[in-house]
């Protein structure tokens, strides 16, 4: 099997927006609490797409805390063909919300077959006074963007 990489773009970037649904919260032992969250998320910019995400926050008792997830992408990159990629995330968040993570997508299909990427996404949470529904907005850069023939 022959393997030739490609590289696509430098660095690209864009926007998103999403919320999440809170599944479920619960208190380690060391009073830290552990959540559950699910989300749907649109793009703008370098990706024309739409994702949902699964993500575990542990929120320390100071409010900042360490955030870990998988997101599933639909859609383009620079107005290519369309499909879809797995990314897999980490970041770390203040006690004003602000998120930062970094995310390594691979394993795409149809038109983004092949596609290999690193990112760091930025973005401000907010939540219902419940805790159980958040909203966030942000932006994307990805960079070591290669494509795996």
């Amino acid at each position: 099997m022959l393997t030739i990489a490609n590289v696509h773009a430098a660095s690209v970037s864009g926007t998103f927006t999403g919320t999440s649904q809170i599944v479920n919260t619960s208190m380690d032992p060391n009073g830290n609490a552990v959540t559950l969250s699910e989300g749907t998320i649109a793009y703008s910019g370098a990706f024309s797409a739409k994702s949902t995400s699964t993500e575990v926050d542990v929120t320390y008792p100071n409010g900042t805390g360490q955030l870990h997830g998988t997101e599933t992408i639909i859609g383009s990159l620079d107005g290519g063909a369309a499909g879809s990629i797995a990314g897999i995330y980490t970041g770390a968040f203040t006690a004003t919300g602000l998120h930062q993570s970094t995310e390594s997508l691979s394993r795409g299909n149809y038109g983004l077959q092949g596609l290999q990427a690193q990112g760091v996404w930025t973005e401000q949470v907010s939540c219902n006074s419940e805790g159980t529904v958040c909203s966030f907005a942000g932006n994307y850069t990805l960079t070591n963007i290669t494509y795996q023939y």
